[in-house]
């Protein structure tokens, strides 16, 4: 072989045996790694607290998107912090809520649902106030009361949960059990007008006008320019056919800037 030819083929020798050989290293060193990790709880610790650590300044973005009402920005955030840090409920609770907000009420559900499976002792509020909304909005209404139902043996005599479960029995014809929840709501806050609105709507369908009148008339004494109490009281005054007392309402709901179409002259 001419001495040209035999150096480059010396070369091409040693070129392939530092290849080889490199590639002998990065094997090695790979190996020694997870060795490493699984031999070390320090080292894996470690990598642990830096991957909740990641999750952590994620899920801090994602609220910070969500206080100033861009869901659709704390999204990714709070995405990503969920695929980093899977076992942490407040997390899920935060990603539940804000494909809530953005109206993705089967993913709202399935992430609440795991919140909830990781934190089965939560006393929050919201998660099942809107767990319980998304179930209602999917035509899901048993669901829904047995998540309010859930949530009232967590928070016992919460009124937003009473009157969520309370209106809920309505959409499955159990009027008397949506009184009882009202009543109960009622009880717990007194002086908000919302609970009396509702439990006055359901004894107007149940044709129980003189309750829902009582109702309407505390409404307005708590709230005296509310034009819906107003409109509403109309209304069940027309049906008692009391029309000089509907009309009579439905005047000041217009001068207080509302007319109720439901209302006909």
């Amino acid at each position: 072989m001419p001495a040209d030819k035999s150096l480059l083929h010396t070369k091409k020798l040693a070129m392939i045996e530092r290849g080889i050989f490199t590639s002998l290293i990065l094997a090695a060193i790979t190996v020694a790694v997870q060795s490493l990790l699984q031999a070390s709880p320090l080292v894996s610790i470690a990598y642990a607290t830096d991957s909740h650590s990641v999750a952590h300044n994620m899920a801090t973005k994602g609220a910070a998107e969500m206080q100033n009402r861009k869901y659709r920005a704390a999204l990714p955030y709070l995405k990503q912090a969920v695929a980093l840090d899977p076992k942490n409920a407040n997390v899920q609770f935060l990603l539940g809520e804000t494909y809530f907000a953005l109206d993705q009420k089967v993913e709202s559900i399935k992430t609440f649902n795991e919140a909830f499976r990781l934190d089965p002792a939560c006393n929050l509020e919201r998660p099942f106030k809107e767990l319980g909304q998304a179930l209602v909005v999917e035509d899901r209404a048993p669901e829904a009361i047995a998540v309010f139902t859930r949530g009232l043996t967590n928070i016992p005599a919460n009124g937003e949960l009473l009157c969520e479960r309370g209106c809920t029995y309505t959409l499955l014809d159990q009027f008397q059990k949506g009184v009882s929840d009202l009543t109960e709501a009622i009880k717990a806050k007194p002086t908000y007008g919302h609970y009396y609105q509702q439990r006055a709507m359901i004894y107007h369908s149940m044709h129980q006008y003189e309750n829902a009148i009582k109702d309407y008339t505390q409404l307005i004494k708590l709230d005296p320019q509310s034009s819906k109490a107003y409109a509403s009281r109309a209304n069940v005054y027309k049906a008692m056919g009391k029309l000089d007392l509907a009309a009579k309402d439905r005047a000041k709901s217009a001068t207080l800037g509302v007319v109720d179409q439901a209302f006909s002259k």
